[in-house]
């Protein structure tokens, strides 16, 4: 049970830094700014779309007993 919360965590923290770069990426008129956070949206989609197959791997283990 204590996975569920890690995992509910995990993608808490991760919506929240890809609505914060976003948002500085779209929005923000220094031009610094907004590539840096273009980077970190990138890095943080990639450890996303990664992670979560990864996730769901290791979740579809859990319940077939073999984890």
């Amino acid at each position: 049970m204590l996975w569920t919360w890690m995992l509910g965590a995990y993608l808490l923290v991760l919506t929240a830094i890809v609505g914060c770069a976003g948002y500085v990426a779209l929005f923000v008129s220094n031009r610094d700014r907004a590539e840096r956070a273009s980077r970190i949206l990138k890095t943080t989609m990639v450890a996303v779309t990664g992670g979560g197959g990864t996730v769901a791997v290791i979740v579809r283990l859990h319940e077939t007993g073999l984890l």
